[in-house]
């Protein structure tokens, strides 16, 4: 049982973020143990085999279970960084941190000759595994990257209306059926026995698409304790646009039943535009319709203007 333990500064500090640099380590480890992603299959069998990628040391780094170093993924400080950045602040993670992580994570592997090669240079090793995973985001994850920022943004604006209309507590205690909160505390049911004190940092709840079904903890310093849990609707990132049905196209067009088969969360009109295949002025135009029509309502989140469906 990990146990965090949250004071009146900590609800302060709460916050979402999504991360490509996360997202992409957590897709190298669904092609390595694909059995324990099932979600993932149809996006598994799409890509090329792992010999072609040229992953090094990086498996030994990612292992199916136990300690991975927190430098190849820290917590990000932004909303929602670009993966240029993410990179790097992983290659400027100071030498003595990804020594000590490395042998944490790959003392199994310790004798072997790539892996000691990285120990002996932890300074070039944080170089050499930032550029592995660069070329694995090119790969794997780049041209799925809409989709799947997508589903990350849907999860932070379902959990964020929850946080509204019903609390903290039922922001943390629905994450995952793992994860509980009782007596100010989220309690993360885990084979690791671990209690913290949160002490001000606060904490930040970053959902993923790749990372499931599992939940992932950072309590370690420096990183501002993080939770990452999967994210709503992972089941359907994979599939096709389902067809509309016929009625409803006929009645007010397939564009927009496309559009309303899409806002099964509340959604930009980029977004839509982006899923439906049309361009912004387009989308907008139908969805002003739609508005006016109450088919739809909005309502502003930050600079967002999410659609949703009306009841």
């Amino acid at each position: 049982m990990v146990t965090l333990e949250f004071g009146p500064a900590d609800l302060l500090r709460c916050r979402f973020a999504v991360s490509p640099l996360w997202e992409t380590a957590a897709a190298v480890r669904c092609l390595l143990y694909p059995h324990t992603h099932t979600a993932q299959l149809p996006w598994i069998r799409a890509q090329p085999p792992l010999s072609s990628l040229k992953l090094g040391a990086l498996p030994a780094m990612l292992p199916e279970h136990g300690y991975v170093p927190d430098f190849l993924t820290p917590p990000p400080a932004q909303r929602s960084p670009a993966i240029n950045s993410e990179l790097d602040r992983v290659r400027a993670t100071p030498p003595g941190r990804v020594l000590a992580e490395m042998r944490r994570a790959a003392d199994p592997h310790a004798s072997a000759p790539a892996i000691r090669r990285l120990l002996d240079d932890p300074a070039q090793a944080a170089s050499e595994l930032a550029g592995t995973l660069h070329r694995c985001w090119d790969t794997l994850l780049r041209p799925h990257w809409p989709r799947v920022h997508d589903i990350l943004e849907g999860d932070i604006a379902y959990r964020s209306r929850r946080l509204t209309d019903a609390g903290t507590q039922a922001l943390l205690s629905g994450l995952h059926a793992t994860v509980d909160w009782a007596d100010g505390c989220i309690r993360i049911d885990s084979p690791s026995h671990e209690r913290r004190d949160l002490a001000g940092h606060g904490i930040l709840l970053m959902p993923s698409v790749f990372n499931w079904p599992a939940v992932s903890v950072y309590t370690d310093p420096p990183w501002q304790p993080t939770l990452i849990y999967p994210a709503r609707g992972v089941a359907a990132t994979w599939l096709s646009t389902l067809p509309h049905p016929a009625a409803l196209a006929e009645l007010i067009g397939r564009t927009r039943a496309s559009i309303l088969e899409l806002l099964t969360e509340p959604t930009s009109t980029t977004r839509i535009a982006r899923k439906a295949g049309i361009s912004p002025p387009t989308a907008s135009a139908h969805l002003h319709t739609m508005l006016a029509t109450g088919l739809l309502t909005r309502n502003r989140v930050g600079r967002d203007v999410p659609h949703r469906r009306t009841t």
